[in-house]
């Protein structure tokens, strides 16, 4: 019916897989293709389109910025929006604050926080 390494072309959610080669050579090749249902929840099966979010109202953008901020950038940013003293405090003191800011897990703004802090110490002259 299909020739071999033929694909099974069908809209739908489904995932084609076929056998593994025999490595022994004791047996003729036969290749099976089989249809499987993704699933259930799977980017596949749920095709959901996510709002645009409106310009102007991520609170999470740099001004004059039109990407959104990620990772490290997002935490600079809010710690840069600190006061000098509060700059001050210690990484485990500020994680939880910038934190809930970013939406970030504690541990990951502490990690941030450090390189954050590395690099301002080696930007500054001894």
């Amino acid at each position: 019916m299909f020739g071999e390494g033929a694909l099974i072309e069908e809209d739908g959610p489904w995932t084609h897989t076929g056998t593994a080669a025999d490595r022994t050579g004791a047996a003729p090749r036969i290749t099976a293709q089989a249809r499987i249902p993704a699933p259930a929840g799977s980017p596949e099966q749920t095709r959901e389109v996510l709002p645009e979010p409106e310009p102007g109202q991520s609170a999470e953008e740099e001004p004059g910025s039109s990407v959104p901020l990620l990772g490290p950038a997002l935490v600079e940013y809010h710690y840069r929006e600190l006061s000098p003293e509060e700059q001050q405090r210690s990484a485990n003191a500020l994680a939880p604050v910038l934190a809930e800011q970013t939406g970030y897990a504690v541990g990951t703004v502490r990690k941030y926080i450090g390189q954050i802090k590395r690099s301002d110490a080696a930007a500054m002259p001894s």
